[in-house]
């Protein structure tokens, strides 16, 4: 190649890196939402203070995973670029989403808007039924619950099909308005409709509360022994046990009651509802119906390890079942090991006048000090004294044995 050829190819490929650069936007220039899709009519706008990696072949899936992710902006920004690139359709369903997610930030009245701004399209009935359900979200989240459940009427009478949850809408509005037989009429009517369990529970809550708030005992306790079988944890079900012992007390039914709260200390001694069970049967003096091992299990979850410590040994001197036996051993094994730590310079022993709850860490200790260890070391230490509690626990009942 002579220098003139190469002289040449040179300028050529100046010329085409001058047409390029005249070609190139400024970052940041044309890439916005706005700057892209142009805000659609009466509806909020997206001032995201960098250009967005959403790619411009945006999809509804993107603006799902985002919504899914918490990212409510970037949501919003590829929903906006389907506003002006999708066919009506497509569009259409990006408004419906661009309500629904600015419903769930909390942004009521603008997620109202883009449903109207939908409704005023006039899409085909079924689009027009789901726009008016969002309708309604938002205008509950916006605080307007007479008009959300105006909406949410709507949308049922336009063949909206969303099994209960269009009528569990309606009752936490009519809740709201502190209307409570539209509250328990709308569901008992997610009740009926209700195939996921969830969503059962939460239709059968709003019955038990539509009937306490009008102080109609026996239809909450009614409803309240579906709510029972269903619970979903051991939490929620130490939960409902102790509001029926509550209801069962108004009602007069104080052998009912405490049977509840005695149901809670002996099966659900680890549930944040235990420990005022066990205050209520004090007050009830109905402690007798649970034994002082199944109180102890109470002290030890509350973190009360002394109190476990003596409830439980009276409880082994009373005589128990080999199970109850086995249990109340290897708890009280386990009770000991703050004062195990507090031999090996780790805490203290707790004081049994503490307050329910687990104990406060020992103050940290300046480098150098007496117990101060890496943390590999006391981790290793902290599995040994669990094994020495285990242990403890079996020999006791060997020792029960002989």
């Amino acid at each position: 190649m002579t220098w003139q050829h190469l002289l040449v190819s040179l300028a050529g490929l100046l010329l085409l890196f001058a047409g390029l650069i005249g070609t190139v936007q400024p970052v940041g220039e044309l890439t916005t939402p706005e700057r892209i899709v142009g805000d659609p009519p009466s509806l909020p706008t997206v001032s995201p203070t960098a250009a967005p990696s959403w790619p411009r072949s945006a999809s509804l899936n993107e603006a799902e995973q985002a919504r899914r992710n918490g990212d409510y902006d970037g949501a919003q920004a590829v929903l906006r670029l389907l506003l002006a690139q999708a066919d009506a359709a497509m569009a259409n369903e990006a408004l419906l989403q661009l309500g629904v997610v600015l419903v769930e930030d909390g942004r009521g009245p603008e997620g109202a808007e883009a449903a109207r701004d939908l409704l005023r399209r006039q899409p085909e009935p079924a689009m027009q039924a789901r726009a008016t359900f969002v309708l309604g979200r938002a205008q509950r989240t916006a605080g307007d619950c007479a008009a959300a459940i105006a909406s949410f009427s709507e949308a049922q009478r336009l063949g909206l099909d969303v099994g209960p949850y269009v009528d569990l809408q309606a009752a936490e509005c009519y809740a709201r308005l502190e209307d409570r037989a539209g509250q328990a009429d709308r569901a008992a009517k997610a009740v009926a409709g209700a195939t996921a369990s969830q969503a059962r529970v939460d239709a059968m809550e709003h019955l038990v509360d539509a009937a306490l708030k009008r102080s109609d005992a026996q239809a909450a306790l009614l409803a309240s022994e579906p709510l029972l079988a269903a619970a979903p944890t051991r939490e929620y079900r130490a939960r409902t046990l102790a509001s029926i012992a509550n209801i069962d007390l108004r009602l007069g039914r104080r052998d009912e009651a405490t049977q509840a709260f005695a149901t809670v200390v002996a099966e659900l001694p680890e549930t944040a509802a235990a420990p005022g069970a066990l205050e209520a049967l004090a007050s009830l003096d109905a402690l007798g119906l649970v034994g002082p091992d199944q109180a102890g299990l109470v002290y030890y979850f509350r973190g009360r390890h002394a109190d476990a410590v003596a409830a439980l040994a009276d409880g082994l001197s009373q005589g128990l079942g080999d199970e109850r036996a086995a249990r109340a051993l290897y708890y009280q094994g386990l009770s000991l090991l703050p004062g195990l730590r507090w031999l090996s310079g780790f805490g203290r022993w707790p004081r049994s006048t503490a307050a329910p709850g687990l104990q406060p860490a020992p103050p940290r200790r300046a480098a150098g000090e007496r117990g101060d260890r890496p943390r590999a070391g006391r981790e290793r230490r902290s599995r040994q004294m669990e094994r020495i509690g285990a242990a403890l626990g079996r020999q006791g009942l060997r020792a029960r044995g002989r």
